[in-house]
């Protein structure tokens, strides 16, 4: 292979897992956030229907106190049952957590192959043998993440792209601006 071919093929690989690479850490740190939030719902929720029930129980000698109680309960548990865009059962947080550790494995294969290969410790086409092997976590993650239903928050989507940034600039001197531009696209 020519020399100016190699190269041209070295930098197209480094890029092609830089953006991946940036994108599974993006997809990390969204699912943190996301997670975090979702867990705080549902524990506020709890607290809520244990509050009114006990609202309710302590009032009874208050005519109308039992009765909004019981409706504010009712309400707070058909939220918790049925409203999945608000509240996650405990399977599908269960399925969050498996889809940001799958995430986080994804990311550190990622960055193991683009480090061995930016010290020269691997060839292209180590490099791109190691790509496809490491697409197979990346492809479950996607089948994961059709069964999922992840809603997209924007504050958390701005949030989780300022971190992801911070990162890239603390661990892999992300001091080109056009080097950004590429991950992020």
């Amino acid at each position: 292979m020519p020399k100016i071919t190699k190269i041209v093929t070295l930098k197209v690989m480094r890029d092609k897992i830089w953006h991946q690479m940036f994108q599974a850490k993006h997809a990390e740190i969204y699912l943190r956030y996301y997670l975090d939030r979702k867990k705080e719902i549902k524990n506020r929720l709890n607290v809520s229907i244990l509050f009114t029930t006990v609202v309710g129980a302590a009032g009874w000698k208050i005519e109308l106190l039992p009765v909004i109680s019981c409706l504010l309960a009712t309400i707070l548990v058909f939220i918790d049952r049925y409203g999945k865009e608000f509240v996650l059962t405990d399977e599908q947080l269960k399925t969050f957590s498996e889809l940001k550790s799958k995430n986080i494995q994804y990311c550190s294969r990622l960055e193991e192959m683009y480090d061995k290969l930016d010290r020269n410790l691997i060839t292209e086409n180590e490099a791109l043998s190691e790509f496809y092997i490491a697409r197979k976590i990346y492809e479950e993650i996607e089948n994961m993440d059709d069964t999922a239903n992840v809603f997209t928050n924007r504050k958390l989507v701005e949030k989780s792209r300022t971190e992801t940034l911070e990162y890239f600039n603390n661990y892999h001197k992300l001091n080109n601006n056009e080097q950004a531009r590429n991950a992020e696209n």
